[in-house]
C-alpha cells in the first residue's frame, strides 16, 4: 500500500493524518490502532495473501482472520498529499559535507 492511499483511507474514515518528521514512510494520525488494523484487513481483501502459507498459530493469520469493522475507501484524496510535497520541498535533508555535525570539544588554551 502506498502512503497516499493509506493517508486517503484514514481521511475517508474521518481521521486526521499527517506525515512524520522523523521517518519519510511514517504517518501520524488520531485513528485508534483498531482502525489501522481494519484498514490493513481491508487492503488485504483487495490484495489477498496466500493464507495457506500462513501458520494457523501466527499473528498474521489471527489478524487477517478477523473481519474488519469498517469498509475502507482507498481512493486517493487531494488533501492526502501535503502542500510541502506538492511544492517539492525537501523534508529530509542530507548532510552538507562528510563528517558534518558536532565536533570535538574545544580545548582550553
Amino acid at each position: 500500500m502506498n502512503l497516499s492511499r493509506c493517508r486517503s483511507a484514514l481521511l475517508h474514515a474521518g481521521h486526521r493524518v499527517s506525515l512524520s518528521h522523523a521517518c519519510k514512510n511514517a504517518v501520524k494520525t488520531d485513528a485508534s490502532p483498531g482502525v489501522i488494523w481494519d484498514l490493513m484487513r481491508c487492503w488485504e481483501k483487495m490484495n489477498p495473501v496466500k493464507k495457506e502459507k500462513l501458520s494457523q498459530t501466527s499473528p498474521a493469520f489471527k489478524i487477517l482472520s478477523t473481519e474488519p469493522s469498517l469498509e475502507a475507501c482507498f481512493t486517493v484524496r487531494e488533501d492526502a498529499n501535503p502542500q510541502s510535497r506538492k511544492r517539492h520541498l525537501t523534508r529530509f535533508q542530507e548532510n552538507p559535507q562528510a563528517f558534518w555535525g558536532p565536533k570535538a570539544r574545544a580545548k582550553a588554551g
